[in-house]
């Protein structure tokens, strides 16, 4: 999973909003669009996720993603 998530991680350590849905794609899960919509406001509507973050794996495993 972390070698996973150094493809979407920026320079600055954080992951892109928008690359949210390809990433979890790439980690086995099939969000739709509206899923993905929904986990970002979710998460405050962040433009930039910290990879770290434990509230995105609790709402992913919470949403059955």
């Amino acid at each position: 999973v972390k070698s996973m998530l150094s493809r979407f991680v920026s320079a600055d350590g954080q992951v892109p909003a928008e690359q949210l849905g390809r990433l979890l794609r790439c980690l086995g899960l099939n969000p739709t669009q509206a899923q993905v919509a929904d986990l970002l406001d979710s998460l405050g509507g962040q433009e930039l996720l910290d990879p770290e973050q434990v509230t995105i794996w609790q709402v992913v495993l919470s949403k059955g993603y």
